[in-house]
């Protein structure tokens, strides 16, 4: 039997002998039949939540594995495929990092925010809990700074003698020229009915 929580590019000569698994992390198991992860030639992904799962037979070799918090991550990046022309003269909104490419947000199902530069590739601008927010708005440069900022309205629920709502705060986060923000900071008052006009 092999236990382990560690990427494993090649699993050596225990690929043969495995005949099932069963996966009892907190994220995806992505098991591959050739070693480096390369998912094209046969991959399976084990749900966190699942008690276990069987190979179609013993012959089946599991010669890499690794651990990722989406099943999209088994075959693909984190983030989608995001192009956009090069433009003439920087275009200020939407380019926020400069490089005269139109830019992209977006936020994946466990809640990282993923800055896309338009060149088919993309980093992580923000590890976790941006599925707190119900809304984003890019609002261009409301610092004064030359660089486009963002704002957020968040999902928080509330309950008051013994009634509950919806109470979204308003949080502005200041780019940083990059595709980065500063930590977000928050306006009180009552904008979780801006949620829809977002």
């Amino acid at each position: 039997m092999l236990k382990t929580k560690t990427n494993m590019a090649t699993t050596g000569s225990w690929g043969t002998r495995f005949g099932s698994y069963i996966n009892r992390t907190s994220v995806y198991a992505c098991l591959y039949e050739p070693p480096d992860y390369k998912a094209y030639n046969g991959y399976w992904s084990e749900n966190p939540s699942s008690n276990g799962s069987w190979t179609s037979g013993g012959t089946t070799t599991i010669a890499s594995l690794k651990f990722v918090r989406t099943e999209r991550e088994c075959s693909q990046a984190a983030y989608p495929r995001w192009y956009a022309e090069t433009s003439p003269t920087v275009a200020g909104f939407g380019d926020m990092n400069r490089d005269r490419r139109a830019d992209a947000l977006v936020r994946d199902l466990v809640g990282r925010l993923w800055f896309l530069p338009g060149d088919g590739t993309g980093r992580m601008v923000g590890s976790g809990g941006w599925n707190a927010m119900d809304s984003f708005l890019a609002v261009g440069d409301t610092t004064g700074d030359g660089r486009p900022d963002l704002s957020t309205v968040t999902n928080s629920n509330y309950v008051i003698d013994g009634g509950s709502g919806h109470w979204g705060w308003l949080v502005g986060y200041r780019g940083l020229g990059t595709g980065g923000f500063a930590a977000g900071e928050r306006n009180d008052g009552e904008w979780w009915g801006l949620n829809d006009a977002f």
